[in-house]
């Protein structure tokens, strides 16, 4: 009879244990957004319908409060957006911007860098040629 009630106890704690473990991964969240790059021929910093996206800008992602940045870069494509993400293991409280490289040869029009608080949220980037 003792046996059996160790291995009910034991049972009872793998249970509870694989509970807990599966809620502690739960805990994790994200930040998704789009980003955008466009060529701002009228240098107004709004991408209007008659100018054309812009290949190849890399965006990243970095939190503010604990400095750390997006393990990788994401790159417009030929419509000029991109998908922007980031994991936030545990659910931290952050302060998340947006940043863009520019591609050689090119210039902003815009601010370099894009406070994102919402799931949803777009940054956008306008660039033009730069002149030599």
């Amino acid at each position: 009879m003792e046996r059996r009630n160790l291995w009910r106890l034991r049972c009872i704690l793998a249970l509870v244990m694989a509970i807990f473990l599966l809620t502690a991964c739960a805990a994790d969240c994200s930040w998704s957004g789009r980003g955008e790059a466009w060529i701002d021929q009228n240098q107004d910093g709004v991408w209007d319908s008659t100018e054309p996206p812009l290949e190849g800008a890399n965006f990243a992602i970095h939190d503010l409060i604990y400095d750390a940045y997006s393990p990788e870069r994401m790159i417009s494509a030929k419509d000029g957006n991109t998908d922007l993400y980031f994991f936030l293991p545990g659910c931290p409280r952050v302060e998340l911007e947006v940043s863009v490289y520019m591609p050689a040869g090119y210039r902003l029009t815009t601010d370099d860098r894009v406070p994102v608080r919402k799931n949803g949220e777009i940054a956008r980037f306008g660039f033009v040629p730069a002149k030599d």
